[in-house]
């Protein structure tokens, strides 16, 4: 439960205070504070080291060109993915590699989830209510995993959109699944 000392600690960890509004949450239009954030984060379990990226994600969800009310309410079951570029991914140990989407990992669990439950507590997109999803997928619960950049034979996402390697970058984009890739130029075992 996000008890206030819970909250209070997990606010240790923002570079902006409690109170600041980062926007209006689709489709209800629900209020989004710091502070607000900070109650789901907690009640998906995150660390407070996570706090920055789960802020970071929230607010690239805000953004108009997301449309956060229509990735919510879709009946065809998009969800955020997260995605997470930079030195901060490693040192709170968000998963790149192998079962990165499984959820066996707290940082990629918890930082999903907490984008989930902001958007459905704060947006009210709630199965039953305005969530429309047909089926939706695994995905609708948590999606967060941190860019392979040591095994990429290109240059990190980050460093495309114009930030330095030195920055950390979190983009947030809706999707509706997952297509198996499998690597197979392997001769043996």
């Amino acid at each position: 439960p996000p008890t206030e000392s819970l909250v209070r600690d997990m606010l240790s960890a923002s570079p902006l205070p409690r109170e600041v509004v980062v926007g209006r949450m689709e489709p209800l239009k629900g209020t989004v504070t710091v502070e607000k954030i900070a109650a789901n984060a907690v009640m998906a379990g995150c660390q407070p080291d996570y706090f920055p990226l789960l802020l970071a994600a929230v607010k690239a969800v805000l953004q108009p060109q997301f449309h956060v009310g229509s990735t919510a309410c879709t009946t065809g079951g998009a969800a955020p993915v997260i995605i997470v570029s930079g030195p901060l991914a490693e040192q709170v140990r968000i998963n790149s590699g192998t079962a990165c989407f499984g959820g066996n990992v707290k940082a990629n669990a918890t930082i999903g989830r907490a984008l989930r439950l902001t958007m459905r507590n704060l947006g009210g997109a709630k199965p039953g209510g305005m969530e429309k999803s047909t089926l939706a997928w695994p995905g609708k619960i948590s999606m967060c995993f941190a860019e392979a950049e040591a095994r990429c034979p290109w240059q990190p996402f980050r460093i495309d959109r114009g930030f330095s390697n030195d920055q950390t970058t979190v983009s947030v984009l809706a999707t509706r699944g997952l297509i198996g890739i499998t690597e197979g130029v392997q001769d043996t075992g």
